[in-house]
């Protein structure tokens, strides 16, 4: 009912990981649980985590062979920034 969906099947399925929630849901949800959705969503975050760490070192490799300027070094610090982050890690406690 507080999503605005007649039968709990909705839920159910995000529960189980077999259906990805819209933005909306997510902040629905987040509004619910009073968490954050990389909380909610342990698995889907951690490997949205290690694609994107593995996208930005392909473009560091790519960004790192023209000529620098200011663009390009702003770019590699934030890359960098990206690279070195660890993901979150919730224990039960």
């Amino acid at each position: 009912m507080l999503m605005g969906v007649a039968s709990g099947g909705k839920v159910s399925r995000y529960e189980k990981a077999s259906r990805f929630p819209t933005a909306l849901t997510v902040f629905e949800l987040e509004v619910i649980f009073g968490a954050p959705a990389r909380d909610l969503f342990v698995g889907v975050y951690a490997s949205v985590h290690r694609t994107v760490r593995v996208r930005a070192r392909k473009l560091v490799r790519r960004l790192t062979r023209l000529p620098p300027d200011k663009r390009t070094v702003r770019k590699l610090a934030l890359l960098h920034a990206i690279i070195s982050s660890k993901p979150i890690r919730i224990t039960n406690s």
